[in-house]
């Protein structure tokens, strides 16, 4: 249950609120609407629109949707990294290893 504690003391809203202040310049960058986003993610484009825009806040379970999303492309796996989005106590925490996971187009 370590890897348990140790999830439970992340600072999930810092986490949360970094990926939605950087979500629209991450999308942008990929070159990804939101219906686009919405459609790989399973999150309702409204959803990240109104998360964009500061309306409402992102889940916990809707940041690592996106996280793993973007996770799963050498491309947008970059600009997570350089972002701070997916931090090394979160990745050890869910035994995360960028070496174990082939590349996906996005």
């Amino acid at each position: 249950m370590k890897g348990l504690k140790e999830l439970k003391q992340l600072d999930r809203d810092r986490l949360t609120a970094l990926m939605q202040q950087e979500l629209p310049a991450i999308r942008k960058e990929l070159g990804l609407t939101p219906e686009a986003l919405a459609e790989r993610s399973g999150i309702p484009a409204a959803r990240l629109e109104a998360a964009e825009s500061g309306g409402e806040s992102l889940l916990w379970n809707e940041f690592l949707t996106l996280l793993f999303l973007f996770w799963r492309n050498d491309r947008s796996r970059s600009l997570v990294e350089r972002r701070n989005l997916f931090p090394a106590k979160l990745r050890e925490v869910l035994s995360i290893n960028r070496n174990q996971h082939k590349p996906t187009p996005l």
